[in-house]
């Protein structure tokens, strides 16, 4: 063979090469033509948000080709996340439910059901993966996430469990675990992935007697194991390599009241939230891919002894802790028309590392609320400050 290389050979490589170059995305609006054939004022930044369904008009395919992998040489390389439980799952006796989110390393924005669209090509769909068979019939439900090119991408799936007052209300199975199916380009590269085993580790604890007249749930087991992550990492061939890491700085928030005795009667709700170095508050009321939050710190010991008294905690889980720095804020809810006098012990806020205590703390009386931290470096050694 020919050490040489023809003029037409040179001249198409020469081609291919510059083509390769000069494939960019056009930074400027443009227009699509809609079903009704009406014109929709479009950009690629735009279509970036849902490339799976704007990359099938020719108009986005002709102005965004880098987004759309369809320079040349480009590879697909789709990925779909499927957090399901299996066909053997139905047999289980009460409820169950877990969530996911996905970040992609160099990227800000997350993957989840609060926010089901980013510009990095990320689509969430459904909410929580849940089985239910405390009804007449089997329910079930899934959640989605598909990822449109993650070519020279490193993402993590995160996954926890989302408790539910369901889960105390009938026997509960501890052995049934959701699936997390993982595929490129349509194809299973791994096998499916679960959270840790919990033989004989409820999920929650220390209720005295639960019915459908008395939701007393009680109080969520911080020693309940139900956090994991998956990383993707995958290079410009879309060669992909997956691996699950277990949750290695897990910290937890235990909001809850001292045992009720019958001299201190009274009402009192307080709530605990966490806000990150960013800024990001994390409630009751809003649901952050790195935090949540389940349950109300709530006492109410009547007087009259005919009435069922209530002792619930607030629960907040946040699966990595690492290298971090949290600010847990502690306070107490007014309620316009409370159902007795104001009970007057807070509640205490018990902190958590990879299920150990790390620190319980009580504001004082007089205090209306209180703020307390705790830093954790790269190998989980957290300081409370």
């Amino acid at each position: 063979m020919s050490r040489f290389l023809s003029l037409a050979a040179i001249v198409a490589s020469a081609t291919n090469l510059t083509s390769a170059q000069t494939c960019t995305d056009n930074t400027n609006p443009f227009y699509v033509t809609t079903d009704d054939g009406t014109q929709k004022l479009k950009s690629c930044r735009i279509a970036s948000k849902n490339p799976w369904g704007q990359c099938e008009k020719p108009e986005v395919k002709e102005n965004c080709p880098k987004l759309c992998a369809l320079c040349p040489d480009d590879i697909m390389c789709k990925v779909r996340v499927d957090l399901q439980f299996p066909p053997e799952a139905d047999t289980f006796q009460g409820y169950h439910a877990d969530f996911m989110s996905i970040t992609k390393e160099g990227e800000t924005e997350p993957c989840y059901s609060s926010n089901s669209k980013t510009f990095w090509g990320c689509t969430f769909f459904g909410n929580d993966a849940s089985i239910n068979t405390m009804g007449s019939t089997l329910e079930k439900t899934r959640s989605v996430i598909r990822v449109y090119d993650a070519r020279q991408s490193s993402l993590r799936i995160g996954v926890s469990h989302r408790f539910n007052e369901k889960e105390v209300m009938e026997d509960f199975d501890e052995t049934v675990r959701s699936n997390l199916v993982i595929k490129v380009n349509g194809q299973m590269l791994s096998k499916s992935f679960r959270h840790s085993k919990n033989l004989g580790r409820l999920t929650h604890s220390g209720f005295d007697q639960v019915s459908t007249v008395n939701k007393n749930v009680g109080f969520v087991n911080p020693e309940y194991n139900g956090d994991y992550f998956v990383d993707i990492d995958c290079d410009q061939q879309c060669n992909c390599n997956i691996v699950q890491k277990d949750a290695t700085c897990r910290l937890k928030a235990q909001l809850k009241f001292d045992p009720i005795v019958d001299e201190n009667y009274g009402f009192r709700r307080d709530f605990v939230e966490a806000s990150n170095d960013k800024g990001e508050i994390c409630s009751k009321d809003s649901e952050l891919h790195w935090c949540t939050v389940y349950g109300d710190a709530l006492i109410l010991n009547f007087e009259n002894q005919e009435y069922y008294d209530f002792n619930m905690a607030s629960f907040m889980n946040i699966p990595d802790a690492s290298d971090k720095t949290f600010k847990f804020h502690l306070g107490q809810d007014v309620v316009d028309e409370a159902p007795a006098e104001l009970y007057e012990d807070p509640a205490t806020l018990y902190l958590y590392v990879n299920n150990e205590l790390l620190t319980s703390y009580k504001r004082d009386r007089a205090q209306n609320s209180s703020t307390i931290s705790v830093s954790c470096d790269n190998s989980c050694d957290c300081h409370v400050h």
